[in-house]
C-alpha cells in the first residue's frame, strides 16, 4: 500500500471531523458539509466511523458486513499515518469481532479476543518507511482525484455531540468502482484495484 493510498483511507475516515465545530454548519446541506470536511485540516479529535457493506452475487456472502471504529486521533502531517487509539467492532455472516487498535510512531498494537498483539518496532518502522516513499502525486488534486465523487446520495442526519462539539451526521452510499479507480491513480505502482 502506498502512502497516498493510506492517507486517502485516513482522509475518508476523518471526513466527519471537519463537519462540525463552527457556526457555519447550521443549515448546510450534505454536499457542502462533505466539501468543507475534506478542505479542513484537522490536527486532532475523535473519530466515529460506521460502515455497512452488502455483497451481491457471491455465494455464501448473504447479509451485510458491518465495521465500526471509534476513538481519538492526532495528525502527524499530511503524508504520515496519524496516531490513533480506536475501538472497533466488525460483524457479518453471524460472526462478531471486537477489539482495539493503537498506532504510534514507534510501534502498533491490536487487541483482539482478550490478547494484545504487537506489530513490533522493526516491522512497524518498515511499514511506515514504505508508506513514506517518494514518487507519485502528493495530493488528491495532483492526481486528478475528487473523493467527493465517491459519495452517492449524501444526506444530513441528526446533530450529535462528539467530544463537546456539535456535529452533523452525513450519510450516503460509496461508489466503490470510482473509489478503486482513484486508488489506482494515487498508487500507480501497486496491484490493480479497479473493478
Amino acid at each position: 500500500m502506498s502512502r497516498r493510498l493510506a492517507c486517502m483511507l485516513v482522509a475518508l475516515s476523518l471526513i466527519a471531523a471537519g463537519c462540525g465545530g463552527d457556526e457555519g454548519s447550521a443549515g448546510e446541506d450534505a454536499d457542502a458539509l462533505l466539501k468543507r470536511g475534506f478542505s479542513t485540516d484537522v490536527d486532532s479529535g475523535r473519530m466515529s466511523l460506521n460502515m455497512e457493506l452488502s455483497v451481491e452475487g457471491v455465494e455464501g456472502a448473504d447479509g451485510p458486513f458491518r465495521l465500526e471504529l471509534s476513538g481519538p486521533f492526532r495528525s502527524r502531517g499530511p503524508t504520515k499515518m496519524p496516531d490513533v487509539d480506536m475501538d472497533f467492532t466488525a460483524s457479518g455472516q453471524g460472526v462478531n469481532f471486537e477489539g482495539r487498535v493503537v498506532l504510534l510512531p514507534e510501534n502498533a498494537w491490536v487487541e483482539f479476543g482478550g490478547d494484545t498483539y504487537e506489530v513490533g518496532r522493526e516491522l512497524w518502522g518498515r511499514a511506515q518507511d514504505s508508506l513514506n516513499r517518494q514518487g507519485g502525486p502528493e495530493t488528491f488534486g495532483d492526481a486528478g482525484v475528487n473523493p467527493l465523487e465517491w459519495v452517492k446520495g449524501a444526506a444530513t442526519g441528526d446533530t450529535v455531540e462528539i467530544s463537546g462539539t456539535e456535529t452533523t451526521e452525513v450519510t450516503g452510499g460509496l461508489d466503490v468502482a470510482a473509489m478503486l479507480r482513484d486508488f489506482n491513480r494515487l498508487s500507480p505502482n501497486s496491484s490493480a484495484l479497479a473493478l
